[in-house]
């Protein structure tokens, strides 16, 4: 399949395993791993075919386990809404500024925002309505010039404190619907054909499994551990933009 040798399909499985972990945990991180990794033994444009097909499906799982789908989905449309009003002129100011000064600004934002979280500063945004579509128009701008909105719907639903159920599933389809719009361009870009589709759809199952027993064992321990394992993510994600911004 796509010429892959089945112990590097093996590998992709393995991989997979572990971002599903760390996605089941916390509700987003699975490129996280799976993109730093997979570059390694695959191109980079195969990688982010997989990527998109398990990310997608494993998001579809986490709203379901998580529950609470149509309170989530309420919720999440003032995000959304402003999200689709600013990923084009978003494209447009990508187009003006330099790429990595770009990536350098909001390194330092998430990080800015993770130590402050840390040490407990408190941080209020405001919910619903006008404020939330702010929320999703900076995000729909930063995903236009970095394909990466995660970080500022995961801060906002942070600062919201929500509990980690109700957060698992807004951020689920908030990066379930803008996955979607990512796999679409994949497929028009030619980049990913029926063949990586299967491949994807196969690695899908140890994603899946690993997203399974990150949820089950975080499910365990209480709330304040769980927003602190986000933090740790956003500090981790920070670092990685700001060191792609001076590379």
């Amino acid at each position: 399949m796509n010429g892959l040798d089945p112990a590097i399909i093996a590998l992709l499985g393995l991989i997979y395993l572990a971002g599903g972990v760390v996605k089941g945990s916390l509700g987003f991180g699975l490129p996280l791993v799976t993109i730093s990794i997979s570059p390694f033994f695959i191109p980079v444009e195969l990688a982010l075919a997989f990527n998109s097909v398990v990310l997608l499906a494993t998001n579809a799982v986490q709203v379901w386990r998580a529950g609470e789908t149509r309170e989530a989905f309420a919720f999440s449309l003032p995000i959304l809404a402003g999200v689709a009003v600013t990923t084009l002129p978003g494209v447009w100011i990508a187009t003006q500024l330099p790429a990595n000064v770009l990536l350098g600004a909001l390194g330092c934002l998430v990080l800015t925002f993770s130590i402050l979280s840390f040490f407990s500063v408190a941080i209020r945004l405001p919910s619903g309505g006008l404020g939330a579509a702010a929320i999703g128009g900076v995000a729909g701008v930063v995903g236009a010039f970095s394909s990466a909105p995660g970080p500022v719907f995961v801060m906002y639903l942070m600062t919201l404190g929500l509990p980690r159920r109700r957060f698992m599933a807004v951020i689920g389809i908030l990066m379930g619907l803008v996955g979607t719009f990512l796999t679409a361009g994949f497929v028009i870009a030619g980049v990913l054909d029926l063949e990586r589709l299967a491949l994807g759809a196969l690695l899908f199952l140890p994603g899946t499994l690993g997203f399974v027993l990150g949820d089950r064992l975080f499910r365990r321990f209480p709330e304040k551990v769980f927003r602190r394992g986000v933090l740790i993510v956003l500090v981790i994600l920070a670092l990685a933009m700001i060191r792609r911004a001076f590379a």
